[in-house]
């Protein structure tokens, strides 16, 4: 679902008197197996990693929430990928919709790796049914690491 296309969904739920939450758990994962480059194979067993990132804080009080995300990553002709990925919302709040954006494959710049770029979309419905978007920008390396950028 687009960002577009949920802000619409939100605001006719806001008519509702309804303030849509994201449940805790999984909201999006992503299968880069078919957006390798041709000739380049996940190994049975990549490498597996996992971390926590914080996004959608208000700034007015508002504290960020957790997610945690895990990814396999490999090494193939001396290039770093990313495989898959998954990302799971810790916890929720209330009038507080989380999802994920189109995913991009980033390559580096000064690195032979392919860095996946996800982009978190935050939208928070206030009690007068106003809702406020802020995106989270999280760069996942094949080496384990996470960057995020708002």
């Amino acid at each position: 679902m687009g960002w577009r296309s949920t802000l619409g969904w939100l605001a006719f739920a806001g008519l509702l008197g309804c303030r849509p939450t994201s449940a805790r758990g999984r909201i999006g994962e992503v299968d880069l197996t078919a957006r390798l480059p041709a000739g380049v194979t996940v190994p049975a067993t990549p490498d597996r990693h996992e971390g926590e990132v914080e996004a959608c804080g208000g700034g007015e009080g508002i504290p960020p929430i957790p997610l945690r995300i895990r990814w396999t990553s490999f090494e193939q002709g001396g290039i770093g990928y990313v495989a898959s990925c998954a990302v799971d919302l810790q916890e929720s709040q209330d009038g507080l919709f989380v999802f994920l954006g189109k995913p991009k494959l980033v390559e580096g710049h000064d690195l032979p790796v392919v860095t996946l770029k996800l982009t978190l979309i935050c939208l928070r419905m206030d009690l007068r049914g106003e809702t406020k978007r802020s995106m989270t920008l999280v760069y996942v390396d094949p080496a384990g690491r996470l960057r995020t950028r708002r």
